[in-house]
């Protein structure tokens, strides 16, 4: 048996049962297992999680109830950093306060998932994580904006933290998925070296406090700036926010930090708005010379580009497979634009007045 997912059962197995399946075999009882899924609202197929440990274990998910049982969690992953040392993947995902501390004990960890939104996240705990040496994808929320209660990690976190002065954090990640409040996530990626990074995706949660947001976006956009080797940025605003505050909208000038990153071959924009001149496009298109893919969102707040910015696109952007953005139509015909790429598989061309599930005949071009 390789993978185990613990879904409610119709009928009620007895714990002693696993016990004396224990006690009658020699060794572990799952030797071969290397994945176990503990879905939410299943906390009582608890006690099967202890019986089935084995050292070969590579993948461990917990999910809702399993977080909140207090009996059971921190139990469990003591237990866990114990008896699976070279466990590859770890999540945990919940909506309670949590002491993600043991998180640290494991060494080998490549995919790191922590969805808790109401456990605030430590520095020295982010430290921790930038030491996990082996660490290549982390999916991160920024948690709480303020600390419930200090951490109750019945061990000394100190001892699993390196000098910061002797070695780089976050080596060898690659891979980054940070989700919260913008006012939460801009000093969470300032704490973490992210030269090494490949692809980033900045998840943006709905701030009731509607506080401007142009410094959180800028301050995001610095943390990334180091990263040499990015590839793909996908930024995903809230889905809530009106598109007609500007104080709240995105727009070309906040990703200039970005700019000075030639290797950016995606970028996505989605939800709300995005606003910028033809010129600032042009400064865009010209700052990632191998983009492939360029997604914008359909409604704009102030500027917006015209179809002199797909017509950069076509002389210029050579790489470019598939484009989608919002364009002002007005006073220009499609036949007085230069002749199309005829490189690009795919252009959707939402207008302002029309959304993009709403898009005329014309507007989606298939070159």
């Amino acid at each position: 048996m390789r993978t185990i997912s613990l879904e409610p059962q119709k009928k009620t197995i007895s714990p002693h049962v696993f016990i004396r399946l224990t006690q009658l075999k020699q060794g572990y009882l799952l030797p071969g297992l290397t994945s176990i899924v503990l879905p939410d609202g299943n906390s009582s197929e608890a006690t099967y999680l202890f019986v089935i440990l084995s050292p070969h274990l590579k993948s461990v998910e917990l999910n809702g109830s399993a977080i909140r049982d207090k009996q059971l969690y921190l139990p469990y992953l003591s237990a866990l950093a114990t008896e699976s040392p070279m466990l590859q993947r770890l999540c945990l995902r919940g909506t309670t306060s949590v002491d993600i501390g043991h998180v640290l004990r494991f060494k080998c960890l490549r995919i790191l998932e922590l969805e808790l939104p109401d456990t605030y996240i430590f520095p020295n705990i982010l430290e921790g994580i930038g030491d996990l040496e082996d660490l290549v994808e982390l999916k991160l929320h920024g948690g709480a904006p303020s600390p419930i209660s200090t951490p109750s990690t019945s061990f000394d976190i100190t001892q699993l933290i390196g000098d910061v002065r002797k070695h780089r954090r976050f080596r060898q990640l690659k891979i980054i998925h940070v989700i919260g409040r913008l006012s939460s996530l801009a000093p969470l990626l300032q704490q973490m070296d992210l030269v090494s990074l490949s692809s980033a995706i900045i998840e943006e949660l709905p701030d009731a406090s509607n506080v401007p947001t142009s410094s959180f976006w800028t301050s995001c956009f610095h943390s990334l700036s180091s990263s040499q080797a990015l590839e793909s940025i996908r930024i995903e605003q809230s889905p809530t926010r009106s598109s007609s505050n500007g104080a709240l909208c995105l727009t070309v000038q906040h990703l200039s930090p970005l700019f000075g990153l030639q290797d950016i071959t995606s970028l996505i924009v989605t939800n709300a708005s995005f606003s910028g001149t033809d010129a600032d496009f042009t400064h865009l298109l010209s700052a990632f010379p191998f983009l492939e893919t360029l997604e914008l969102p359909a409604m704009h707040q102030t500027d917006c580009p015209s179809f002199k910015s797909v017509s950069h696109l076509s002389l210029h952007s050579s790489h470019i497979k598939q484009s989608r953005c919002v364009l002002h139509r007005q006073g220009i015909k499609i036949s007085s634009c230069p002749s199309w790429t005829p490189w690009c598989s795919r252009v959707k061309i939402p207008t302002p007045e029309r959304p993009s599930d709403q898009l005329r005949p014309w507007s989606t071009l298939i070159l």
